[in-house]
């Protein structure tokens, strides 16, 4: 074989041996090729069928519109592109009116790749009129990137905010490129409010379809007359969420305001990416429900983000007996049900209880809870979809009181009410316990449950249309904490604009100075030459004291005046911060907002609209960071901005004893703090006050504590409160005033027994 290749070398070697090789070649290359003859020949095998369905396809192409846009999805939601029912796929858009809701828009692009914005606005009516923040001239335009590849369905995400007292709204979609021959292309879909008193019940499990059943339960739907939309009856939107692609799930705590409850059933935590998971636990902290299915589920969140949140830990898998259901059955089987009795082998499984946590009185050891801030964790023994369970007469009493932790109800004419007769039947507070002080202090129920009330009365037109309410947990800009807020940066920023009788008179007194006053002190000294060295001397001085006397700086004035108030919940390293900003400016300036979070929020903070102000649509921007550009802030005026968002601090705020098993405060947060007041609820109901004083960023403080008596409203430390400016009950023009806002935090009736709440 060597020798052979070897001679083969040599043969190709010689130059004129390789030349007519090369030609031999090419002769051969050219015989084989088919020529436009054999394209021919192909084509002519095509059957008069082909070609006819080949033409409908490229017609079919061609008629198709640039892009699919389907309607968007709030979130929770079932997965658009994982549903497998056609209804699932047509789902109604459900928002809740004064809160920011997340949402997503699958939508392909037809006829090219697409690189651009897309953009969601509110409109009302078949005009398409923008719909008003409030009163104030002002709309939303919400827009972020989309970048769409040809043919390929693709999960655009979006937000948006339908203010309070509107009664229908449309979202109206609309893509815009940045290049190519793509121009505009738009799509509207009607969206559906949800009233104040219902909120959503997200389901993440791994076979979400097991927990249909929740539909059906009186807890989610009270049995009572229709009247209106069926949707309506709902106290409850079940959300079953199907699992393989991120969640449909917000990023941001704030887009979790209008759900009430999560279960999670044996899904593995790594499914829900990073801010999903932040985005949950700051939920929790604020009020938010979690229920864990077990049994399996506990082993699945061991070494998860939720780990310290959990009530217990799995203990082994355990045979349940007749005894396990004993206290069940004597607490919710009424007379004349069937007991809730094992059907052949039932497993669940052991919970050793965490640290604080304890069992759901009333059901052995099968349900464990633990408060976590605001909220609660609660974790079942066994699997809430077990037909079992879910077949047993007492299991909607048992669903209520123990996983939903809601009052008593009783039955009449097959409707319930609640057993303690002054609880209003529709109450949104009673539905969740999500709560932000800047949002919900001082909210009486007629404001957050306006739907309510307006039905509820005797003259009310049960055919009319109501405006959903806001419920509670809504973005406010109007409220005792807003308003309160409002009324300190007016007076802090307080900015005097001159009447033309100030100029006049001002111009006058000057012109008295100048010419007759000067000459008359010059000539009494027999010095009149020294009159005109005085002028400009006179000129400067007057204008020192007007701008004094104006309290601006003439044509080129601005300030920018802020007020924040930062909520924490104990044993908790993240914050909820609330900054109101205002904004002062003597000429007309346009302000542009920009935050590194993605997850911040911004509104105008006005209430009304001033005389012969047009309509402004600013444009909210969301990526890796969000802005909000176009706000106006007309001469002379002062306007307002409020933002909200999730922070992170060095630390968390702690009270927990010491060594000598007193109490004590831990500031660990990084903020200097001064006018520390503590008050704490007994188990007994009592109130006790703690005064502190000053804390610096990292210090402790003992309490001591002394006996108040019952619930008062106002300050209960008011001779400390007169000691600072800030604090005293009578403001001081021109410095900040938070006393109304302390006499608001310091309201202890929705403290819990066991409660501490620090100022």
């Amino acid at each position: 074989m060597r020798a052979a290749l070897g001679a083969c070398r040599l043969v190709l070697d010689r130059p004129g041996v390789a030349r007519a090789g090369g030609w031999i070649l090419c002769l051969l290359v050219l015989v084989m090729l088919p020529g436009c003859g054999g394209c021919r020949n192909q084509d002519s095998q095509k059957t008069e069928a082909e070609k006819e369905a080949e033409r409908l396809a490229e017609e079919r192409e061609r008629k198709k519109p640039d892009f699919e846009i389907e309607p968007p999805r709030a979130e929770p939601c079932a997965d658009p592109l994982l549903a497998e029912k056609d209804e699932e796929k047509i789902a109604p858009f459900f928002y809740k009116p004064g809160h920011w809701t997340s949402a997503i828009v699958p939508t392909k692009a037809n006829k090219e790749d697409f690189l651009g914005d897309l953009e969601v606005q509110l409109v009302s009516g078949p005009e398409r009129v923008p719909v008003r923040l409030g009163d104030a001239p002002f709309s939303l335009a919400e827009s972020r990137e989309a970048t769409l590849p040809k043919g390929q369905k693709k999960l655009l995400h979006a937000s948006l905010f339908v203010p309070v007292g509107q009664e229908t709204a449309s979202a109206l979609i609309r893509l815009s490129a940045r290049q190519g021959t793509y121009r505009q292309y738009e799509v509207s879909y009607v969206l559906n409010g949800m009233p104040s008193y219902q909120y959503h019940f997200a389901v993440v499990a791994r076979s979400p379809d097991r927990y249909g059943y929740l539909k059906s339960l009186d807890s989610i739907k009270p049995p009572r007359e229709e009247i209106g939309n069926q949707q309506h009856a709902f106290h409850y939107q079940v959300a079953l969420l199907k699992m393989g692609r991120r969640p449909p799930l917000p990023d941001g705590a704030l887009f979790w305001t209008s759900m009430a409850y999560l279960l999670w059933d044996d899904v593995e935590p790594g499914s829900l990416t990073a801010e999903q998971q932040t985005a949950l636990v700051d939920w929790l902290h604020w009020g938010g429900q979690l229920i864990v299915s077990g049994p399996d589920t506990l082993d699945t969140l061991r070494d998860s983000f939720l780990t310290n949140y959990l009530p217990a830990t799995a203990a082994g898998t355990r045979e349940l007996t007749q005894r396990d259901f004993d206290e069940l059955n004597r607490r919710f089987t009424l007379a004349g049900q069937s007991p809730l009795v094992p059907a052949g082998k039932w497993s669940g499984v052991g919970l050793k209880l965490a640290r604080g946590a304890q069992f759901v009185p009333g059901t052995g050891e099968l349900l464990a809870e633990w408060r976590v801030g605001r909220g609660r964790v609660v974790a079942s023994a066994v699997r809430l979809s077990d037909r079992g369970l879910t077949t047993w007469s007492g299991f909607d009493g048992f669903f209520n009181a123990c996983l939903l932790r809601r009052p008593p109800r009783f039955y009449r004419e097959l409707e319930w009410f609640w057993a303690d007769r002054g609880l209003r039947q529709s109450d949104p507070a009673l539905n969740s316990r999500l709560r932000y002080f800047a949002r919900d202090a001082g909210i009486p129920f007629t404001d957050y449950a306006s739907d309510v009330v307006v039905r509820s009365r005797d003259d009310a037109d049960f055919g009319a249309r109501v405006p959903p309410g806001s419920g509670v947990a809504a973005w406010r800009n109007s409220g005792p904490v807003p308003d309160h807020a409002r009324d300190a940066l007016q007076n802090a920023a307080r900015v005097e604009i001159p009447t033309r009788w100030f100029v006049v008179w001002v111009v006058a007194g000057y012109l008295v100075v100048l010419v007759p006053l000067n000459w008359l002190v010059f000539v009494g000294l027999g010095r009149v030459e020294w009159a005109w060295v005085a002028a400009p001397i006179i000129a400067l001085c007057s204008t020192v004291a007007v701008i004094r006397m104006a309290q601006l700086d003439i044509g080129f004035a601005r300030s920018e005046t802020e007020l924040a108030v930062l909520e924490l919940q104990g044993g908790y390293g993240r914050a909820h911060l609330t900054r109101y900003t205002a904004l002062y400016t003597s000429l007309t300036t346009r302000y542009a907002f920009r935050h590194e979070d993605p997850g911040a929020l911004v509104q105008p903070f006005r209430i009304i609209a001033r005389r012969g102000e047009s309509d402004t649509t600013l444009h909210y921007r969301h990526g890796n960071e969000v802005s909000l550009e176009g706000f106006v802030v007309p001469s002379n005026t002062v306007d307002m901005i409020h933002g909200e968002q999730m922070i992170d601090l060095d630390g968390p705020l702690e009270v927990m004893r010491n060594a000598q098993a007193r109490w004590q405060v831990l500031n660990r947060t990084g903020v200097p703090l001064r006018g520390v007041g503590v008050l704490h609820r007994t188990e007994t109901g009592g109130i006790e006050t703690a005064w502190v004083g000053e804390m610096g960023p990292s210090s402790n403080a003992e309490l001591t504590f002394h006996a108040a008596g019952a619930d008062a409203k106002g300050s209960w430390f008011a001779e400390q409160r007169e000691e600072s400016v800030e604090t005293k009950a009578t403001p001081v023009p021109g410095e900040f005033n938070l006393r109304k806002l302390i006499d608001l935090a310091e309201d202890a009736g929705s403290l819990e027994p066991g409660e501490f709440r620090l100022i």
